[in-house]
């Protein structure tokens, strides 16, 4: 027996000692409510709401609050509607009022709050502030006047009442900010206090009010990263990107402590600031955080935007590629991006980005209509009409592809696909503008033109030579040009004088990729003999083209055309242009003279576009060339054509033109310093003065005169030593 009551007695033991280690539910809540204010809600939530289940009313009080500190106010809004209780505590009501007032049911808000106004300042201004939101002012200017009145020094009320004004669209809100800031009662209160109405100012567009209230913590390093974030942030949306970046160098050497937004808000500052470098920097560490903590999208944006302007064009394009790919509604945004790079001269980044638009959206007519029109913009005319030429294959493109392909066809002088695209738009009203102008476009189309011109030159070596030439040509076709050149020709040197005339006629094959000519060469009168001219031209794009010219002719000096010496020619010219403003050539000449004899020469020039201003306009050139002459005796005598072993010339060039309606004026001065060796370099600067005038809607003049200085190889000075003068007269139909 005895035995029993011993097993019971332990049992009873165990029980009671396993609930003595169980928690109450009154801590099981007190260790929720704990676990809240650690932000732990989730956990937070299912502990009180088990609790409240179970019966434990001030855990459902709890709940309710605790999902108002989660933001999840219709949780709390439907957990408070569905329980009845006789009366809510105050905090409860607070909470659920504060609930209301976030998913805009004021009016709800504003009732709870004046349950508790009586005993609670701070119900009585969210009251207040509840009223302001439904749009009575007079209630609200009321209860604002109660809370002055009792405490007229109270800074929040002034905030409250200043910050719901200026949502209203009443400016004196202002003078309610700037008087909390007075009455802050010491420098940390008054920081506080700019902090926070520095950022209602930034949220009510206010940017300058923003900055001017938080730029004092600024200065004297008062301001905590937030305040810093802001004012960053603030800087960038007032466009004042140089200071934001400035600014942000110095308060953040480290960008890891950042504030997420106020990080992005540098980026896109150095953006903005051309300061490419430091975008990558501040985008790249964005990209390093946790993905919820920013804009995944612009901050891909932004950096590939960056690298492409820092020269990365292949790690760029890769990033607009997955960003593309992941957000297909980010394209139009890359679209800007195009149009920014096309109009600031990037004409090659603008394309590879464009081009990578278009290839991953194929059918989507919009982008590439929209690069084809940025092309033509530019003058871009060939990869233009290349690009209506692909948008006319698609569906509902019309007339916008045929009248783009026809217009830009004109321009590059692709009469061919020209007249496809007015065909394509044949059915449509001549009446549409569009329509009409590329019509228009087409019929003015040049199908000739004509060119008389008199060239006189005189150089130093006592060269004297003077040229009259007749030049034209007519289509015959929409790609091929019929061309004829006569020209009477006298040469004159120390030691002979030649005239001759010159009968040349020829084909020019024209389309957007190429440009072919051939041209036969008639020599008469004081020399009879006959040459060509064959040159090929491949454009790749517009700013990019290969040509080789092929040439025979007789050799360009009175001496050597009379003695009968022909001079076979070959060169190769690339030409590049990098945007609008600036221009490379490069040449390679190979030659061959009738008597045996082969030079071989190089040559290059940059130019560049300093200033346009469409009135005037000025550019810079840097040029050289150098050529070799194998022989410079045949037989023990000298050859009858200037053959130094060597030919060189360095120089610059500084042009400016002056437009005005009916043609220019321009001036070109060149510094330059040539020589045949083994004649020493000499200083030879010449100055350019050239006028166009348009006669009439097919007609021009032009008019040239050259005059250079040159030093002796004695170094006696600066003498005259060439001279040119010029004039051609141009008719077009």
């Amino acid at each position: 027996m005895w035995r029993e009551l011993l097993s019971v007695l332990l049992c009873f033991l165990v029980e009671a000692n396993a609930l003595a280690n169980e928690p109450s539910d009154i801590a099981q809540e007190e260790q929720a409510v704990s676990l809240a204010r650690a932000g732990h809600y989730p956990e937070a939530l299912e502990q009180l709401s088990q609790l409240a289940n179970s019966g434990l009313q001030t855990a459902l009080f709890d709940e309710i609050v605790v999902l108002g500190w989660a933001g999840k106010h219709k949780a709390a809004i439907e957990l408070y509607e569905k329980n009845a209780v006789a009366k809510w505590p105050e905090y409860v009501r607070l909470s659920i009022a504060g609930s209301y007032y976030r998913e805009s049911n004021f009016k709800v808000a504003a009732a709870l709050y004046k349950e508790a106004a009586s005993t609670s300042s701070q119900a009585k201004r969210w009251e207040a502030e509840s009223l302001m939101r439904l749009g009575d002012r007079a209630g609200a200017d009321s209860l604002y006047n109660e809370l002055l009145t009792v405490n007229p020094q109270d800074s929040e009320t002034y905030i409250s009442r200043g910050n719901l004004r200026l949502l209203a669209g009443d400016t004196t809100g202002l003078d309610d900010l700037d008087t909390a800031v007075t009455l802050a009662a010491d420098p940390k209160q008054q920081t506080d206090i700019r902090a926070r109405l520095g950022a209602l100012s930034i949220q009510g567009g206010d940017y300058n009010r923003g900055i001017n209230y938080l730029k004092p913590a600024i200065i004297n390093g008062s301001a905590s990263l937030f305040m810093q974030a802001d004012y960053i942030f603030a800087l960038r949306l007032n466009g004042d990107f140089s200071t934001a970046v400035q600014e942000g160098r110095r308060l953040w050497p480290n960008y890891k402590i950042v504030p997420s937004y106020g990080l992005q808000a540098l980026a896109d500052a150095s953006l903005h600031s051309k300061q490419y470098k430091q975008a990558v920097a501040a985008y790249n560490s964005l990209l390093a955080r946790r993905p919820e903590e920013i804009n995944r999208k612009n901050v891909l944006g932004g950096l590939a935007f960056a690298l492409m302007q820092e020269e990365q064009v292949a790690k760029s394009k890769a990033i607009y590629t997955a960003l593309l790919q992941e957000y297909p509604d980010y394209a139009p945004v890359a679209m800007g991006d195009t149009t920014a790079l096309m109009e600031s001269g990037a004409y090659f980044k603008a394309q590879e980005l464009g081009g990578l638009i278009i290839n991953l959206f194929p059918e989507n007519a919009l982008y590439r209509q929209q690069f084809a029109l940025l092309l033509a913009r530019q003058d871009l005319n060939r990869l233009s009409a290349e690009e209506y030429e692909k948008l006319s294959k698609l569906p509902r493109s019309q007339p916008m592809a045929g009248a783009g392909l026809a217009v830009n066809s004109v321009a590059a002088g692709d009469y061919r696909s020209a007249r496809q695209g007015v065909k394509e738009i044949s059915q449509q009203p001549i009446k549409r503008p569009l329509v009409a102008e590329a019509v228009k476009k087409f019929d003015e189309r040049s199908l000739g033109n004509a060119s008389l011109s008199v060239i006189h030159q005189k150089d130093y070596k006592g060269n004297n030579n003077t040229e009259i030439g007749l030049n034209g040509q007519q289509q015959l076709g929409d790609s091929v040009a019929f061309t004829m050149t006569t020209a009477s020709k006298g040469l004159k040197d120390n030691e002979a004088s030649i005239n001759y005339k010159t009968i040349a006629p020829g084909l020019i094959y024209k389309d957007l990729r190429q440009t072919a000519e051939f041209s036969w060469n008639m020599y008469q009168g004081g020399l009879t003999a006959s040459g060509y001219r064959a040159g090929y031209t491949r454009y790749f794009g517009d700013q990019n083209s290969l040509s080789l010219v092929l040439s025979r002719s007789p050799v360009d000096q009175a001496t050597a055309a009379k003695a009968g010496i022909q001079l076979d020619s070959q060169r190769l010219q690339y030409d590049k242009s990098v945007g609008k403003r600036d221009s490379y050539t490069l040449g390679l000449t190979s030659s061959k003279y009738s008597d045996g004899n082969t030079g071989f020469g190089y040559d290059g020039e940059y130019t560049h576009i300093y200033s346009d201003k469409n009135e005037i306009v000025r550019n810079w050139k840097a040029y050289f060339s150098r050529s070799r002459i194998k022989e410079q005796e045949i037989n023990g005598e000298a050859t009858p054509y200037e053959s130094p072993s060597l030919r060189e010339a360095y120089g610059l060039s500084w042009q400016q033109r002056w437009n005005f309606p009916k043609g220019y004026f321009e001036n070109t001065l060149s510094i330059e310093f040539n020589r045949d060796y083994p004649e020493k370099f000499s200083f030879s600067p010449y100055d350019r003065i050239a006028y166009n005038y348009k006669l009439g809607v097919n007609r021009q003049l032009s008019i040239g005169v050259e005059y250079g200085l040159r030093t002796l190889s004695s170094g006696s000075g600066l003498w005259f030593g060439y001279y040119q003068y010029d004039m051609s007269y141009q008719f077009f139909w």
